[in-house]
């Protein structure tokens, strides 16, 4: 009983996780458009991830001097991002070790379907 419930909490954190990985890219991608353009901002609202913003200045991977926090009598309202560098260098790590990742995932399906396709024409000719 206990294990099932353990596995459960687990496969969630690993769900939420990759909110977490959705968020670093996009501001990645925002802190890397901002150093060509010079001009950008970006408010994160409680409908388009400021929960997961504030959950990734908590567990360490953003600063929090990057970000302008909005409270009203203690609730949270909104989180804006003006373009300063966002990560902490522990984000960093967590960001290109996901990718290295995703990486090795992609490279193993095209070498199994290499595989496959290579397989095939043997047998065939």
């Amino acid at each position: 009983m206990e294990k099932s419930i353990y596995k459960r909490e687990i496969r969630a954190l690993k769900k939420h996780r990759k909110s977490y990985l959705k968020k670093l890219e996009e501001l990645y991608a925002l802190y890397e458009y901002r150093e060509a353009q010079k001009c950008i901002s970006k408010e994160y609202s409680a409908e388009n991830g400021m929960q997961d913003i504030l959950e990734l200045i908590d567990t360490g991977y953003l600063r929090g001097e990057a970000f302008d926090i909005k409270t009203y009598f203690g609730d949270y309202q909104a989180v804006y991002y003006y373009g300063a560098y966002p990560f902490t260098e522990k984000g960093i790590r967590f960001l290109l070790a996901s990718r290295k990742v995703r990486i090795a995932q992609r490279m193993s399906i095209i070498l199994v379907l290499l595989l496959f396709f290579i397989s095939i024409a043997v047998l065939t000719c």
